[in-house]
């Protein structure tokens, strides 16, 4: 048996303002009667704001993340991965309580 596969890389989501692009998950258009689709654009929805939460404590602690970072893309991703693992060694020491 011969089994398609293919290498799912990562995505940005976005909320219905932004255009579509590989990079980018976006919800559908409002008004949909597809309940897979409404129920894809609920999922996705629920996942942009829990990151939105999360940057938003993230930058509480973290004021590297409240200004613009003057370096390339693989630099600021490494911020943010940072900044997560170094908020988690908090919270498993006591110091930061997760909201």
């Amino acid at each position: 048996m011969h089994v398609l596969s293919r290498e799912i890389g990562p995505y940005l989501v976005a909320d219905s303002a932004y255009f579509l692009a590989p990079w980018l998950q976006k919800v559908y258009p409002e008004g949909m009667q597809d309940p897979y689709k409404i129920a894809f654009n609920e999922k996705l929805s629920s996942a942009r704001v829990s990151v939105e939460c999360t940057f938003g404590i993230f930058k509480s602690y973290w004021r590297i993340l409240t200004k613009q970072i003057e370096s390339g893309v693989g630099s600021v991703s490494d911020t943010v991965v940072a900044c997560a693992i170094l908020h988690n060694f908090c919270i498993n020491a006591g110091a930061v309580e997760w909201e």
